[in-house]
Parts: structure tokens; C-alpha cells; sequence
């Protein structure tokens, strides 16, 4: 190759190249993406909170403490705060102790027992231990220790067996009658009332007739 036709080449190659430079610019301006301008945020603006109202305070009326009228101490122990108790006296404390007493010994079938001593006693406290293991429960108990205002009141008893003789004093204030039934009562406990206890002592007979009558009654 001659010089000549070497610098055609390179004249050509560098026509080529200034071309192709040429055309870049505007390829790429061609090619190149339109994006959004950027805006601007605004930001929101703070809500102010609205402030806590507070209730009102209630009015209070106050009025002075009425308390009631108290009696003047009746001792120096009451003076200093100290408060005493009365105790029952003796006399109220034997007749509470009595009252449970009569309670407790009231059976249910009683034989109230007169003055009486030696045969006609033996002969009503048999009849007691007779009726205590064939009948009910059964207790013989002197007219003088009976209470008719306790003993008479108690839901045990039942039935009360006394001669004429041991119905005195209280005793005979709670006897009542039926008129017309021959119905007697002690408050109002049914009482088969005896007659003369000798009578039984002298005829054996009448103590089959006596046991009826208690059978009869209760």
C-alpha cells in the first residue's frame, strides 16, 4: 500500500469516527426518559388538643355533729371510760339455776308425792318404778320441790299422778276441772288425781284398778 491511498484510509476512519461522535448526543436525547419534577411536601400542620376542662368542685356543707345528751357517770370507772356491768344477784341467780333444774327433771309421766310417809310413799314410788319400765319415763317428786310455774311448762311432760294431799299451795292454784267430765288438769297437763292412798293398802284389788286408770289416762 502507498502512502497515498494509507492517508485516504485514515481520512476516511476519522470521518467515520467524527460521524459517529456526532450522532451520540442525540441518540441518547432521543432515548432519555422524562421524569417529574420533583414537588414539594407539605407537611400537615399540628391539631392543637383542646384542654381538659375540670368539673367543678362540689360544695360541701358542713354542719355540726349532733350527738345525743348522755347521762352523767354514775361511778368514778364510768368518769374514766370504763363501763360496768351489773351482776345478777344471788337470789335471781338460784332461780335461774332452779328453773333448769325443774326443766331437767320433768319426765314424762310424773308422780307428785304428798306429806305422806312409811307404806303410802314406798307404795307411790313403786308405782313410779312400774310405769317407768312398762310405759313412759316416770319420776316420783316431792310436791315441796316442784316449781308449778317451771315444772308445769315443760314440753316433756305429759301426765301428772298425785294424791288429794299433795296438792297444796301453788300446786292447787293450777288445778283445773272440766265440769260434767270428770277432766282434771294441772295448767294444762292432764292429772289423775288419787284418791285416799290407804284405800290401796287395804285392798289389793284396787292397785289392778289403779293401773287401768293410768293406762286409760296416758
Amino acid at each position: 500500500m502507498n502512502s497515498s491511498a494509507y492517508r485516504e484510509l485514515i481520512t476516511s476512519a476519522l470521518s467515520h469516527a467524527r460521524e459517529q461522535s456526532l450522532r451520540k448526543p442525540a441518540f441518547l436525547a432521543r432515548h432519555t426518559l422524562d421524569l417529574p419534577k420533583p414537588q414539594p411536601v407539605k407537611l400537615p400542620k399540628t391539631i392543637k388538643q383542646p384542654k381538659p376542662v375540670k368539673p367543678p368542685k362540689p360544695s360541701i356543707a358542713l354542719e355540726p355533729i349532733k350527738r345525743p345528751d348522755q347521762a352523767p357517770p354514775s361511778n368514778k370507772l364510768e368518769a374514766l371510760g370504763i363501763k360496768t356491768v351489773n351482776t345478777p344477784s344471788d337470789q335471781l341467780a338460784k332461780r335461774v339455776k332452779e328453773s333448769w333444774k325443774q326443766l331437767s327433771i320433768a319426765p314424762t309421766i310424773a308422780v307428785i308425792l304428798g306429806p305422806e310417809q312409811g307404806s303410802i310413799k314406798e307404795l307411790l314410788i313403786n308405782l313410779a318404778k312400774a310405769i317407768n319400765s312398762l310405759i313412759a319415763p316416770c319420776r316420783a317428786i316431792e310436791a315441796s320441790k316442784i316449781d308449778p310455774s317451771i315444772f308445769l311448762t315443760a314440753d316433756e311432760l305429759k301426765l301428772a299422778i298425785a294424791p288429794d294431799s299433795a296438792l297444796t299451795g301453788q300446786l292447787l292454784t293450777h288445778l283445773k276441772e272440766i265440769p260434767g267430765q270428770s277432766k282434771r288438769f294441772l295448767n294444762d297437763k292432764p292429772l289423775l288425781l288419787l284418791p285416799d292412798p290407804n284405800l290401796y293398802l287395804k285392798d289389793p284389788m284396787l292397785k289392778s284398778a289403779l293401773w287401768k286408770s293410768v293406762l286409760h289416762s296416758f
